[in-house]
């Protein structure tokens, strides 16, 4: 079973999913030179699809959160900001490093909640 977060428990992850959870920087940057898009959810039920930038910051995978970031991941994607599943799931470290690289410290997901 792999336990994500608040999200729950799953019996298997599709493989980019795994590789990202693993925290396999090799595998997920194999999975973008084969065209991985970065911005697209990734279906992990019926009912649960996540952002590879949303699993990995859940998840707490830094080296991966880095090669994300250095492939041009979108930080501030409206309604669901990178700095508020950071601020929730990482620390401060990983709340500075979003912020070095671009994440607006005052963005606002769906419901206006706020970091």
């Amino acid at each position: 079973m792999f336990k994500i977060g608040n999200q729950g428990e799953f019996e298997t992850l599709p493989d980019h999913a795994m590789a990202i959870y693993m925290g396999d920087t090799a595998a997920v940057e194999e999975f973008i030179k084969q065209g991985m898009d970065l911005e697209k959810e990734i279906s992990l039920s019926k009912y649960i699809a996540l952002t590879p930038l949303d699993l990995v910051l859940i998840t707490n995978q830094q080296a991966v959160v880095k090669l994300l970031v250095e492939h041009g991941v979108n930080l501030n994607v409206k309604n669901n900001p990178a700095i508020l599943k950071a601020a929730r799931y990482g620390g401060e470290e990983a709340i500075r490093y979003l912020h070095q690289k671009g994440a607006k410290l005052d963005g606002l997901n769906k419901v206006k909640s706020s970091a």
